[in-house]
């Protein structure tokens, strides 16, 4: 006799709401959530081999870089247009605008393997990118590409699985589970219900799970023990707040108008003929690289690092340097991310701050600026702080970084500056056939 025919038998309130379908559904959801970490959890290894590589052939010599940059940023153009469709960029506005139904439908399986395999590409030729946003986008694509399944749909909707994808993004790829709940909620789910908890949830533990097994309870940054005294320090958390914020908005404003920002015979390039463009890009961004020692390639981690562990005093040129060479390799639309520049971004205002305020702690000034450059970078202030926190498990200044994080809020609203995941997302040019 089957088992439900058996319950059936059983009083009411005995009884186990037991459907075939949804426990199906359930496990096949948890399977394609391990297969999503797992990709990000690949990505981060290719990532880092990538990024090695690249210190080593620029240890040769950097002068390569004049011919390695420029070669690399085309080939990535040509196979992100040509081979795998729909990469460009970091991804996040793909996710956000596939999340919040502005038309824009999320690529399959073919662009996640794409992202795979272009994003550690980007890092080989030295660009200043991150792996976190096509984490996130990888994550999300594995997740709805799964929705195609019947059984899969009694566990959760497209949209569910989408925001549970994003949110294992972030999750894996910075070991930070809390950020990855806070992620979906106030990135995935602006201006809309969060309806996707407990799914989220469950894909967020399985997410931590295969990191840990795989990674190890690793810190993004390492443990942090600077402490920052917010009355008696108070004038340093303010600016560190304000510039930081005014920094965050002014990237956004530079990439969501970044079209608007070019000539017209670049403009006509860039539209035209994308591959000479991003060859054109990979040239500037070698020649800012030389100008600069090497610190504006690559993702930025090692001086962010240093910045946060060892209280290394960053160059006053750091951040703008950095800045301009993100936007560059923004406007190549390669395959690339902008989180982990945007850390090592906020970090190195910090030595700006402290310039202007002698005696803080370094170590809790580039915290406090990476929180609120983050803050107004995506004005999610809680998404931010947390990420920061988690990071560098340093519980000491949770206050000093939650207010870091809405002072950048606000100073970049104040601005007039757009979310750049938001703004990035409601331009994103529509489907054929979508209204």
């Amino acid at each position: 006799m089957r088992f439900e025919a058996l319950m059936a038998k059983l009083p009411r309130s005995w009884r186990i709401p037991l459907r075939a379908g949804r426990w199906q559904g359930r496990g096949l959801f948890g399977a394609l959530a391990l297969l999503a970490a797992c990709g990000v959890i690949l990505l981060a290894v290719l990532a880092d081999w990538a990024a090695l590589l690249h210190l080593r052939l620029m240890a040769v010599s950097p002068w390569l870089a004049l011919l390695w940059m420029p070669a690399g940023f085309a080939l990535s153009s040509w196979l992100s247009l040509r081979i795998f469709a729909g990469t460009q960029g970091s991804g996040v506005p793909q996710t956000v605008a596939a999340a919040l139904d502005h038309g824009v439908h999320m690529p399959g399986f073919r662009a996640a393997l794409g992202k795979l395999l272009l994003t550690p590409l980007a890092m080989l030729w030295g660009a200043a990118a991150g792996r976190e946003g096509p984490s996130i986008f990888l994550g999300a694509a594995i997740m709805q590409g799964g929705a195609r399944w019947s059984y899969l749909r009694h566990a959760a909707s497209p949209r569910q699985l989408l925001v549970a994808g994003g949110a294992i993004g972030v999750a894996a790829a910075f070991n930070t589970p809390l950020a990855g709940i806070m992620f979906a909620i106030e990135e995935l789910s602006r201006k809309r219900s969060f309806n996707a908890n407990a799914t989220t949830l469950m894909a967020v533990v399985l997410a931590g799970l295969a990191s840990t097994a795989l990674l190890g309870n690793y810190l993004y940054f390492g443990r942090s023990a600077a402490t920052l005294a917010v009355f008696s320090e108070l004038d340093a958390l303010l600016l560190c707040g304000i510039v930081g914020g005014l920094a965050g908005g002014l990237f956004s404003r530079a990439a969501i108008n970044v079209e608007r920002l070019l000539p017209v015979r670049l403009r006509s390039l860039r539209a035209g003929r994308p591959m000479y463009f991003a060859s054109a890009c990979g040239l500037c961004a070698a020649l800012l690289g030389l100008a600069s020692g090497g610190l504006t390639w690559g993702t930025g981690y090692e001086e962010a690092r240093q910045a946060v562990t060892s209280a290394a005093s960053m160059p006053l040129y750091y951040s703008p340097l950095k800045m301009l060479s993100l936007l560059i390799t923004f406007a190549s639309s390669i395959p690339a991310g902008i989180f982990a520049p945007s850390l090592a971004i906020g970090a190195g205002l910090s030595g700006f701050v402290e310039f202007l305020c002698p005696g803080s702690t370094l170590g809790a000034l580039a915290l406090l600026c990476m929180a609120a450059y983050l803050g107004g970078l995506t004005q999610a202030p809680i998404t931010s702080f947390v990420v920061v926190l988690e990071m560098s498990s340093n519980q000491q200044l949770m206050i000093p970084l939650i207010l870091a994080a809405t002072l950048g809020h606000v100073a970049a609203r104040a601005s007039g500056a757009e979310p750049v995941f938001y703004g990035l997302a409601r331009r994103l040019p529509l489907p054929s056939g979508s209204p």
